[in-house]
Formats: C-alpha cells, sequence, structure tokens
C-alpha cells in the first residue's frame, strides 16, 4: 500500500508542477517535463524516517488529522467544481448544474 501511495503522490505533484509550467509556458513547450523519480525518493525516505516512530499506531490525534484533512479536500472539490459550473460561458462552453448544454 505504501508503495502505491508514494507513486501516486510523486504523480500528483509532478502533475501539480507541469500544469504551473504550461500556465507559465504554454502548452506547447518542451522544457515542462519532469522526473518522478526525485519525488518518489523523498517520498520513501520520508517514509522510512515516520516509520522509525514508536507505537505510531497509538497517534490518535493522527486520525482526526487525516479525516479533518479529508472532509477539506472534498469541500475544496465540491466548491470548485460549483464555482466553475456557476461561472457560466467560457470559452464558448456553456454549463449548467445539470449538465452541458
Amino acid at each position: 500500500i505504501t508503495v502505491g501511495y508514494t507513486i501516486t503522490a510523486s504523480i500528483s505533484i509532478v502533475a501539480v508542477k507541469r500544469s504551473n509550467c504550461f500556465h507559465k509556458e504554454g502548452h506547447g513547450a518542451d522544457k515542462c517535463h519532469v522526473s518522478n523519480t526525485p519525488y518518489m525518493a523523498i517520498f520513501g525516505c520520508i517514509q522510512l524516517v515516520l516509520s522509525q516512530i514508536p507505537n505510531f499506531h497509538k497517534l490518535s490525534w493522527l486520525s482526526i488529522l487525516a479525516a479533518v484533512m479529508s472532509f477539506a479536500y472534498s469541500i475544496i472539490g465540491l466548491g470548485l467544481s460549483v464555482a466553475t459550473v456557476a461561472g457560466g460561458d467560457r470559452k464558448g462552453v456553456r454549463t449548467t448544474l445539470t449538465g452541458v448544454t
């Protein structure tokens, strides 16, 4: 599971970095290629350090923090989705709350 999380986290960070590069340089920019490998190594090292904490499974505050972060992430995504739909006509595409017209 941790290998899957490490790969997923590194892919997500690279996607954000590429998106920022595309916004700055344009979609035709060749220099927006970013490797996943350094981020996988960083996340792997962080996991190795965290795995050395004794009684890590007894940290109840960690579960509460994870739940709060999960709800916050969901609320942010929902808010951005509603804002996009409510924004109306963008680039010739009209949207409504019930679907694309």
